[in-house]
């Protein structure tokens, strides 16, 4: 594996807050790390990543669908 297909693998914080349209900021998301709520987190090289696999699972368990009328 390349280091740049390892790259789209994983998002730091900033990168994830840009994924969700900017809300979360990227210090909420920090902030729920801190506090321990959120999505897992890896420490790789002293960064803080998230596994878009991770970030994926946590998206499906967030989504609710509408109820038809």
């Amino acid at each position: 594996m390349t280091r740049n297909e390892n790259d789209k693998q994983f998002l730091n914080a900033k990168e994830l807050s840009k994924r969700w349209g900017g809300t979360p900021t990227a210090r909420t998301i920090d902030n729920w790390r801190y506090s321990g709520r959120g999505i897992n987190h890896y420490l790789i090289g002293g960064l803080v990543k998230y596994k878009l696999k991770d970030v994926e699972k946590y998206e499906e368990s967030v989504h609710r669908e509408n109820k038809e009328s």
